[in-house]
Order: structure tokens, then C-alpha cells, then sequence
């Protein structure tokens, strides 16, 4: 889980890259139990947080 404070975003976007474990997310471990799926690598998430005015903007990928 990520927490961002909105204090952090008042004077700066934030970056954030992260790998997590595939089993990590609930949905995308139910498929590899069920041999939906199988996936060899962990998850790369890349997230940019900004704001603009009173609207906090999040864009990235998965």
C-alpha cells in the first residue's frame, strides 16, 4: 500500500518506482493459483503524483 501525505505535493511532484512480487496483488495471484497465468518477473510500477490546484493528478504504469 502507498500513502502519499498532501503536504509532500505542494511543492513538488512526486516519482515513485517500485517492484512488487506478483502474488502481491490479489486478483493477479487467484490466476497464477488457477494456472490462468504464470508470470516469471516481478510487477514494475512506475507512479507520478502532482497537483494542480485542489485536484491531485496520478499517472503511471503497471
Amino acid at each position: 500500500m502507498i500513502r502519499i501525505h498532501a503536504e509532500e505535493l505542494k511543492e513538488k511532484e512526486l516519482l515513485l518506482e517500485f517492484k512488487e512480487k506478483p502474488e502481491t496483488f490479489p486478483v493477479l495471484a487467484d490466476m497464477i493459483k488457477q494456472k490462468e497465468c504464470e508470470v516469471l518477473v516481478p510487477i514494475e510500477i512506475r507512479v507520478r503524483v502532482y497537483q494542480v490546484g485542489d485536484i491531485v493528478e496520478v499517472e503511471g504504469k503497471l
